[in-house]
């Protein structure tokens, strides 16, 4: 899910990147993004964003 939102944030930035958006993207179930970013969508996006921005360090 963080290497998709991470794409989808590339590709359509960060206020079109949805949870649904992401799912899609993905094919994670629902349940799982609530389950592992407990912080929802911003979570998912911070998280994202923190590892485009390390592998671009790499």
């Amino acid at each position: 899910m963080i290497l998709s939102a991470a794409a989808l944030l590339r590709e359509y930035g960060a206020s079109a990147t949805s949870v649904d958006r992401v799912l899609a993207h993905s094919g994670a179930p629902r349940g799982s993004v609530y389950h592992h970013f407990p912080g929802g969508r911003a979570q998912l996006i911070d998280e994202a964003v923190a590892l485009a921005g390390a592998s671009s360090r790499a």
